[in-house]
C-alpha cells in the first residue's frame, strides 16, 4: 500500500518522505543500512511521479523566466517616462506577487511545486533588483555595497523557510557580492603605490573557508542537511581559487613589489584588513565549532577540517613574510595548490560527489596550462608554443575525461 501511495504522491512529497528517513536514521530509528534499502525501494516510485511533471514543470519554468525578461525589458525601455510612484509600486507587486503565487504553487496546493520554486527564486531577484532600482529612482546617496547586503539579508529568511537549494546559492552570491565589493571600496581608499595583491587573495580565502565551515555545520544538522552543498560547493571553489592566484610568479617579482610590501602598513590602517580579519574570525569559530562536533574515528573528517585552518593560519603568514624571498613564494603556493587538488579529489570521493570530483579535474587542468602559458610564453616561437599548448590541451582532456570515467565508476560502487 506505501508503494502505491508514494507512485501517487508528486515530487514534493516524495521528497518529505525521503527527508524523513534521514531524519528517522539521524535520531537512530533506523540503521544507515535500512535507510539504503528504503531509499532504493521508493526512488524509482519517486522518479515516475516526477517524471509525470517534467515536461509541464519546465515548459511553464521557462514561461516564468520569459515573464520575467519580458517584465525587466518593458520597464527598461519605458523607465524614463515611467512616473517615480508607478515604478515602485511595480516593484513591489512584482515581488509580492511572485512570491505569493510561488508559495500557494510549492506549499497549498502542491500543483506545480517546481514552478512554485522557480516563483519564488524571481520573487528574491526583484527583491535585489528592487532595492538598487528604488535608490535609483530617489537618487539616494548611500555606501553602495550596502545595496547587496540588504538583498542578502532580506533573502535569508526565505532561503531557510523554503529549504530551496537556488535560493541558498543567490543568497550566497549576493553575500559574497557585498564583501567583495566592501573590500573593492576600502581598498581604492588606500593609496594604490601600496597595492598589495595578497590582501585581496587573504578575503578569499577567509571567505572560502567560512563558506566551507558553514557547509559542514548544515551538514551535521537534520533540518539543514538538504542545503549543506551550495556552502560546500562555493567554499571550495573560493579556496581553490585563491591558491591558484597566490601560485602566479608575476605577484612575487621584486622590482614591482618591494615598495608595496615596505608600505603596507597603510593596509593595516584600512578597514580592508578588518574585513579580513573579521571573516578569518567567523571562520576559526566554525571551525572550533565543528571540530567539537566530529565524529573523532573518522580520519577523512580530521584531513577535511585540518586542511582548511592550516591554509588560514599558513596563508597570511607566507604573505606577509613574502619580503624575505619573492621567488619562493609561487613554488611554495604551486604545492599547496596541487595538493589541495588532490585533497578535493579525495574528498569527493570518499563523500561520492561528482561535482568536487569534476572541480577538481578542472582545477589540475587549468593550473597545468597555467603554468605552461606563465613560464613558456617568452620562451618558445609563437608557432611553437600555440602547436605545443593545442596538443597539451589535448591530451590533458583525454587524461582528464579517462580518470573522470574511472573516477565515477568507483563512486557508482
Amino acid at each position: 500500500m506505501m508503494a502505491k501511495s508514494v507512485k501517487k504522491t508528486d515530487a514534493g512529497k516524495a521528497e518529505y518522505l525521503f527527508k524523513e528517513i534521514s531524519r528517522w536514521e539521524n535520531l537512530k530509528i533506523i540503521t544507515k543500512v535500512q535507510s539504503q534499502k528504503i531509499r532504493s525501494l521508493y526512488s524509482k516510485d519517486a522518479d515516475t511521479a516526477e517524471q509525470h511533471l517534467t515536461l509541464a514543470n519546465y515548459i511553464a519554468i521557462f514561461g516564468t523566466i520569459m515573464i520575467g525578461v519580458g517584465v525587466i525589458l518593458f520597464f527598461a525601455l519605458n523607465w524614463a517616462t515611467i512616473p517615480k510612484t508607478v515604478k515602485v509600486f511595480s516593484i513591489i507587486a512584482a515581488l509580492v506577487a511572485s512570491q505569493h503565487i510561488g508559495f500557494v504553487m510549492r506549499y497549498q496546493k502542491h500543483t506545480l511545486p517546481k514552478v512554485g520554486a522557480t516563483l519564488i527564486f524571481l520573487g528574491c531577484i526583484f527583491f535585489g533588483s528592487g532595492i538598487f532600482l528604488i535608490a535609483q529612482i530617489y537618487n539616494i546617496n548611500a555606501h553602495w555595497p550596502n545595496g547587496f547586503l540588504f538583498w542578502t539579508l532580506g533573502i535569508i529568511a526565505i532561503a531557510y523557510l523554503s529549504m530551496l537549494v537556488p535560493i541558498v546559492f543567490l543568497m550566497i552570491v549576493t553575500a559574497t557580492a557585498y564583501i567583495i565589493s566592501e573590500s573593492m571600496y576600502w581598498f581604492g581608499l588606500v593609496d594604490r603605490y601600496s597595492y598589495v595583491p595578497y590582501a585581496f587573495f587573504l578575503v578569499l580565502l577567509a571567505m572560502g573557508i567560512l563558506y566551507y565551515m558553514l557547509g559542514l555545520i548544515h551538514e551535521r544538522k537534520v533540518l539543514l542537511k538538504k542545503i549543506s552543498y551550495p556552502f560546500h560547493l562555493v567554499g571550495a571553489f573560493f579556496i581553490l581559487a585563491s591558491m591558484y592566484l597566490f601560485s602566479f610568479k608575476d605577484f612575487a617579482r621584486p622590482d614591482a613589489l618591494v615598495e608595496r610590501i615596505q608600505r603596507a602598513s597603510v593596509l593595516f590602517q584600512s578597514r580592508f584588513w578588518l574585513i579580513f580579519l573579521l571573516l578569518a574570525g567567523t571562520a576559526i569559530l566554525s571551525w572550533v565549532y565543528v571540530f567539537m562536533q566530529r565524529d573523532r574515528k573518522n580520519v577523512m573528517e580530521f584531513y577535511e577540517l585540518f586542511i582548511p585552518v592550516s591554509l588560514l593560519v599558513f596563508t597570511p603568514v607566507v604573505a606577509l613574510f613574502a619580503r624575505y624571498n619573492f621567488w619562493l613564494m609561487p613554488v611554495i603556493f604551486n604545492i599547496i595548490l596541487f595538493i589541495l587538488i588532490i585533497g578535493v579529489m579525495y574528498l569527493g570521493i570518499a563523500k561520492k560527489d561528482k561535482t568536487l570530483v569534476n572541480m577538481s579535474l578542472f582545477a589540475f587542468g587549468v593550473a597545468v596550462f597555467s603554468r605552461y602559458v606563465e613560464y613558456l610564453w617568452n620562451v618558445i616561437n609563437g608557432y611553437l608554443f600555440f602547436l605545443i599548448a593545442g596538443l597539451l590541451l589535448i591530451g590533458l582532456a583525454i587524461l582528464l575525461e579517462k580518470n573522470r570515467r574511472k573516477l565515477f565508476l568507483r563512486l557508482e560502487e
